[in-house]
């Protein structure tokens, strides 16, 4: 891994730290390889499951989508990102009310 690499994924791990996200929603086969490589506090490893939700961490979820850049000028594949990236809303939808 090059020193770049090193620091952006340091910085990654960093925000995680201190945003505390309830989800990250992890956009492609590429970033979803470098989300596995980092070293997250109690992470799990994440499989390429589009809209599937899966548990990164006790306190975190994730949700794989396809690449969206690689989704943007054939129908099928934008209807498999919207499809994946829905599942957002539903995540949403089924966090109690404060």
């Amino acid at each position: 891994m090059g020193l770049v690499t090193r620091a952006v994924s340091g910085r990654v791990v960093e925000e995680l730290a201190i945003v505390q996200p309830k989800v990250v929603v992890v956009m492609g086969e590429d970033a979803l390889t470098a989300l596995n490589e980092l070293d997250v506090p109690l992470a799990r490893p994440l499989e390429h499951v589009p809209g599937a939700r899966q548990q990164l961490t006790p306190s975190i979820d994730a949700i794989v989508t396809p690449n969206i850049d690689e989704c943007l000028d054939e129908e099928d594949a934008k209807r498999a990102f919207w499809s994946a990236f829905r599942v957002l809303g539903e995540w949403y939808a089924d966090l109690p009310p404060y």
